[in-house]
């Protein structure tokens, strides 16, 4: 069992207010990015965003996949109150082409596993060819519930019968080609 998104803390949803040109850097950006908690002011080196983009935004005590931790630094004479991520760094791609530009009208401030609907879990099943019954859910929660020596509930749906007459005269013509 997977848990997503357990290894990003401290990421929310977050708007550029206004990104300007580095006064010490050209290859840097300086962003002023609005979260529910104020403006932070962000150095950046990915050049893909602009005023008005809703990014993803690590706080400072924020905790990124592979043990990254960020804090408040200086770049460049600049302090930088935290990090615009990409998918790269919150480990949701390989590769990415720069700073992850979310859909606009999120909450900001929301955390970004609930924005992005990432905070979930996944169970991964690797059926073997003697084992069909666990290729359906009932098959691995009967499974799963031996293993555990647990009891299994099956949940019942309520059915409806529904009685149509069925006109076999219909049904029993061919088609031509």
């Amino acid at each position: 069992i997977e848990e997503l998104g357990k290894d990003i803390k401290g990421v929310v949803v977050a708007e550029i207010v206004s990104r300007e040109k580095h006064p010490n850097a050209d290859k840097l950006s300086f962003c002023k990015v609005k979260t529910d908690k104020g403006i932070h002011e962000i150095v950046c080196g990915a050049n893909n965003m602009n005023a008005g983009d809703f990014v993803a935004l690590a706080l400072p005590c924020a905790t990124l996949p592979k043990g990254i931790k960020i804090e408040k630094t200086k770049i460049r004479g600049v302090v930088s109150e935290g990090m615009m991520c990409s998918e790269v760094e919150l480990g949701l791609k390989d590769t990415s082409e720069g700073i992850m530009i979310l859909q606009k009208g999120l909450t900001l401030g929301e955390d970004i596993t609930t924005a992005l609907g990432i905070k979930d879990f996944i169970l991964d099943v690797n059926v073997t060819p003697n084992r069909p019954d666990c290729l359906s859910i009932i098959g691995i929660a009967r499974e799963t519930a031996a293993a555990l020596n647990k009891q299994m509930q099956v949940a019942s749906l309520p059915l409806q019968a529904v009685s149509r007459g069925c006109n076999l005269q219909e049904t029993d013509k061919k088609v031509e080609d």
